[in-house]
């Protein structure tokens, strides 16, 4: 027979034999609500970048037929609309604007050949995510129904909202937010979601679902089908949803009806708002209309290249040399398309960079940055890179066009990629010998001779008529016994030379145009991004943090023999924030390395040492449930390796 089992019930006042029912108080339940909200907020981190839009833009949307229909509720729009375009396209602009617009309870659209404001009411609720692939926690199906349901939390009648979650928080407490229960999370949602419809539409705007990983991309589109369809009632759609992402192949059959942002049709609006940005970042006054045409001809309706170009054009000074330059140098100043416009930065970069002394470490720490697990502030940047704070410093500003700042840790300021295509640009070129060195050692000779070309110190075209003369002076014999030939011949590359004659040497900018793309070869050397290297020397800075004597997991964080209180508790925050991206993100690092074999010894060490403070420093951020995900990883791993 089982042993009995014994409870204790402090506060019971009822008698023997009669019977005390426990109401839970209003300041119970608060609390319940509190620790809710506070274990959502853990699994989200830092809240995920939104983009203030300019004014007078994406008024476009309205006149477009699918737009129409989803604001109308026509049948064919099923309460679910997909806008799709290229990287750098606006589509994020788009998304933050729309959101803006829903917010304020109106959208235009066009009604008779002219656009008009449509009546959304007051009494909608609009809910947003924004995708970030340069931050792990922002770019999975937990993170948008985590972000949905805290926006949803956050609303002033959510009482009924926090009802329907308590249960299931009740039994598994902090781990509810977490990948194994994502099915609950969404249970709740849609629970939430049909006792709202009855009385109120509601908004759903995503954009980023590109930026996902590929399951989750799978699982988010099929979510919001579902969504769409439960709420559907008497032809009107009570919840509608707007997916922003790039065109991808495996979702493409299903994103219908959509907006491609890519169509020949649309090219006009985007110009459009890139017309709107360029003028609010002009600086000139006489030839403004003519630097703005010239940008928006060259952009070929790509945001994120205006962007890149106005932020090296931010003098008065420079943009006006762009108008009154010629075309050979705004096409090596402002290169059409984004891999060109990434070149001409790097090139900057490059030039910049070298005589430093420490530009090695200021090349490791744009590497670390580019396969972080998310955005880092600049104290964690000298953590996990060693670098002093100078050096940190000085490597943000070098990169300063190519990065981006956002809110980081305890809204610390934290520091990013720009954009997720130039981490994919970066990527690319990874090559198998390591030449970057030799790179490094003969750019500034290259440099030079380049910006000796550019400036036409050696533009002379007489250069043309002088090598022409010495090649025929050599091959006089030859001209003989082939007149016609060497007649037709001379011809056609003196009549090049004389209709060259006002510009530029032909011979000379055939050098710089061999030149230009001997160094492009060498930028992709000196600046791409070896994953696994970088996977790897994060992850073993990572182990190395957080076994630490002085610093690390192991030492008294609680400092509990010096109860001093509010500077104590501050003092404590500190210490936890310079083992919380190691501790949360080390298995990350480790699951990108190929060659695990050479890490396994060292996670070994690290779990027979410190398993419990890592366990503990987990349960402190509030993620105790990614943890044993962690685990789960590292056993998988292990059996790899054990059979191989």
């Amino acid at each position: 027979m089982a042993s009995p089992v014994h409870s204790t019930v402090s506060g019971n006042t009822a008698k023997p034999f009669s019977t005390q029912i426990n109401v839970i108080s209003s300041g119970a339940r608060k609390s319940i609500n509190e620790n809710i909200k506070e274990a959502i907020v853990a699994s989200l981190g830092s809240s995920s970048r939104k983009k203030t839009p300019y004014e007078g833009t994406c008024e476009w949307l309205g006149k477009i037929r699918q737009f129409q229909s989803w604001v109308r509720d026509e049948p064919e729009s099923r309460g679910l609309l997909w806008v799709c375009g290229n990287p750098g396209k606006g589509k994020t602009h788009l998304a933050t604007r729309l959101v803006t617009r829903l917010m304020t309870g109106s959208v235009m659209t066009e009604l008779g050949g002219a656009l008009s404001t449509s009546a959304l009411g007051n009494d909608c609720i609009v809910l947003s995510y924004f995708c970030d692939a340069s931050n792990v926690l922002h770019s999975t199906e937990l993170a948008v129904v985590l972000g949905l349901l805290n926006q949803l939390l956050e609303l002033k009648d959510s009482e009924e909202f926090y009802q329907i979650i308590s249960p299931k928080f009740s039994g598994r407490g902090q781990d509810l937010f977490s990948s194994p229960y994502i099915q609950d999370l969404w249970d709740c949602l849609e629970q939430i979601i049909r006792v709202i419809v009855p009385r109120r539409q509601i908004y759903i705007v995503l954009d980023g679902l590109d930026e996902c990983d590929k399951p989750s991309q799978t699982r988010l589109s099929s979510q919001m089908r579902s969504i769409c369809h439960e709420g559907r009632q008497d032809e009107k759609n009570p919840v509608k949803i707007v997916i922003f992402t790039r065109p991808l192949k495996s979702l493409l059959p299903q994103m219908n009806p959509r907006i491609h942002l890519d169509a020949v049709e649309n090219h006009q609006w985007t110009n459009a708002d890139i017309s709107v940005f360029v003028e609010n970042n002009c600086r000139l006054q006489r030839d403004k209309d003519r630097f703005c045409k010239l940008l928006i001809d060259r952009s070929e309706g790509t945001f994120l290249w205006v962007a890149l170009a106005i932020s090296l054009l931010d003098e008065t000074s420079v943009q006006q040399k762009i108008v009154d330059e010629d075309p050979a140098f705004l096409d090596k100043l402002l290169p059409v398309g984004l891999p060109g416009m990434y070149d001409r930065i790097l090139f900057n970069i490059a030039d910049s960079l070298h005589g430093k002394a420490h530009y090695q470490d200021m090349m490791r720490i744009f590497r670390c940055l580019t396969v972080s697990q998310r955005p880092l502030t600049r104290e964690e940047i000298g953590i996990l890179t060693e670098m002093n704070e100078y050096i940190v410093n000085d490597a943000l500003f070098a990169f300063g066009h190519i990065l981006s700042t956002t809110g980081g840790v305890s809204d610390e300021e934290a520091v990013e990629l720009i954009h997720l295509s130039l981490r994919q640009y970066l990527f690319l070129g990874s090559p198998r010998l390591k030449l970057e060195g030799i790179c490094w050692s003969v750019w500034p000779f290259l440099s030079s001779a380049s910006c000796l070309l550019r400036r036409g110190l050696l533009q002379s075209w007489a250069l043309d008529y002088a090598v022409l003369a010495t090649v025929c002076f050599h091959c006089q014999e030859l001209l003989r016994r082939h007149s016609t030939l060497g007649f037709g011949v001379l011809s056609l590359i003196i009549f090049q030379l004389v209709f060259q004659r006002h510009r530029s040497s032909f011979l000379i900018g055939l050098s710089g145009r061999t030149l230009g793309r001997l160094m492009t070869k060498l930028l992709m050397v000196m600046f791409c991004v070896k994953q696994e290297e970088t996977h790897f020397y994060l992850f073993e800075r990572c182990i190395a943090v957080m076994t630490d004597e002085k610093k690390g997991l192991k030492r008294d964080i609680h400092d509990a023999e010096s109860p001093r209180h509010l500077q104590n508790q501050l003092e404590i925050k500190k210490r936890w924030r310079r083992v919380q991206y190691p501790s949360r993100h080390w298995v990350a690092h480790l699951k990108e390395i190929e060659a695990k074999s050479s890490a396994i010894d060292k996670v070994n060490t690290f779990l027979k040492q410190h398993f419990l403070h890592w366990l503990e420093a987990m349960a402190h951020l509030g993620v105790v449930s990614g943890a044993l995900g962690d685990l789960e990883i590292i056993k998988e791993i292990a059996r790899v390796s054990e059979s191989h």
